[in-house]
């Protein structure tokens, strides 16, 4: 039923989410990003012809956009991240989500993708939130720190990982840079060492979700202009 005061797109976008976040989407919510985008009712912001990137229809946070590939792909994990077409999904929809942060004015806002028992569609997506949650509290940032002395370190390529210092989740990994200062404000994706950094970043987080047999997380990283954080840290978090 409409709400009061509702207009029918509204009513059209609302439904549809729910209907996205049901148990039978996973037929069809991916096919419908790959052919039907066009026919969608999104407020969209940005689109290429691998992504599209719009409003949250029923924002968690007061600033919350998506951005989506036009491919069907359940999940982060089921990336393939050695295959050129899985490289350059992924390639392109972090190219979509700094041109929404810079077209939005989003200068302290946080990128982040879902997995397992947080995903509530079964189609890859990317959060861009920042502002206020739904229960009035400011959004919580995850912090860059550095590993301690005695810090158990995982390697891959050009990258490591650690287990947060001092975690306030549960499980609380930094995945970062080993010896550069970029930073996501930073990441120019046509330049193929910062290309081939943050696909190693995402590799081991990858990795760490397999090994670590996580049945939910997120994994996230933080745009901050006033002071960027070193070495373009992500984070993988699970209560």
């Amino acid at each position: 039923m409409m709400k009061i005061g509702e207009g029918f797109p509204d009513f059209i976008k609302r439904n549809l989410f729910k209907i996205a976040r049901s148990s039978y989407s996973a037929y069809f919510i991916g096919m419908a990003f790959e052919y039907l985008s066009f026919l969608m009712p999104l407020d969209k912001v940005y689109e290429t012809n691998d992504n599209i990137a719009f409003k949250h229809p029923v924002p968690f946070w007061s600033i919350h956009f998506l951005v989506v590939p036009k491919r069907k792909v359940l999940a982060f994990k089921d990336l393939n991240l050695q295959c050129y077409q899985d490289i350059k999904l992924i390639t392109e929809i972090f190219k979509s989500a700094k041109i929404v942060i810079n077209q939005q004015s989003l200068f302290n806002c946080t990128i982040l993708v879902n997995g397992g028992e947080y995903q509530d569609v079964p189609q890859i997506h990317f959060h861009l939130a920042s502002g206020i949650q739904k229960d009035g509290t400011p959004m919580y940032r995850e912090k860059f720190v550095h590993p301690s002395q005695d810090s158990d370190c995982w390697k891959l390529g050009k990258v490591i990982a650690y287990f947060h210092p001092y975690p306030v989740r549960t499980f609380h990994y930094i995945i970062t840079a080993v010896d550069n200062t970029l930073s996501l404000f930073q990441l120019d994706l046509d330049n193929e060492l910062h290309r081939a950094t943050l696909l190693d970043v995402l590799r081991l987080c990858q990795k760490l979700i397999i090994d670590q047999s996580l049945t939910k997380y997120t994994v996230l990283a933080n745009t901050v202009a006033e002071a960027p954080e070193p070495k373009l840290p992500f984070h993988l978090v699970a209560d």
